[in-house]
């Protein structure tokens, strides 16, 4: 899929930034960005149950 988007000065130099950092091209940038998100609210969706099973922790609450 191609995307086309638009980025304020602040965003463009924050990914010019990483970019430089990481020797990522723009895509990979971006596709490691989207995965990072997407973890972090995934994440903040578990219940506390489901974090304690990820763990091997449910066995302790029974």
């Amino acid at each position: 899929m191609q995307l086309e988007i638009q980025l304020d000065d602040d965003c463009v130099e924050k990914l010019a930034y990483i970019q430089e950092q990481t020797n990522q091209d723009f895509s990979e940038t971006i596709k490691q960005a989207i995965q990072q998100y997407y973890n972090q609210v995934q994440t903040n969706n578990k219940t506390p149950l489901a974090t304690f099973k990820e763990l091997g922790l449910s066995r302790l609450t029974k």
